[in-house]
């Protein structure tokens, strides 16, 4: 999804972006249905509206929180240069987790 967000970023033809916009929905609809499936899998009966709603409230409600420091961030250095960074981050936290978390490899 993050490489697909940063080619978007650099891109700027039309249906080129378009379409890499919408391999970065299905990655994002994909890496959710996978991410909340593992976490229901994972979690004991008797926690899953506990963890369900701390799920909720990371993606309601902390997720956004990135929007301000990205708006301020394109008014110094463009909008494609932010959207770019914010992609590499996301790459680079992806990678790590999935380097560094065995258990999450093998799932």
């Amino acid at each position: 999804m993050s490489l697909s967000v940063i080619a978007f970023s650099l891109l700027h033809m039309y249906w080129l972006s378009f379409s890499l916009l919408l391999v970065a929905g299905a990655a994002q609809a994909v890496t959710s249905a996978v991410s909340i499936t593992l976490m229901q899998l994972n979690t004991p009966r008797n926690m899953m509206g506990l963890v369900m709603s701390i799920n909720t409230f990371v993606i309601m409600g902390i997720r956004p929180l990135g929007a301000f420091p990205i708006g301020a961030l394109s008014a110094v250095i463009g909008v494609s240069a932010a959207i770019a960074s914010g992609a590499v981050i996301a790459f680079a936290i992806s990678a790590y987790l999935f380097v560094a978390n065995k258990r999450l490899r093998s799932a």
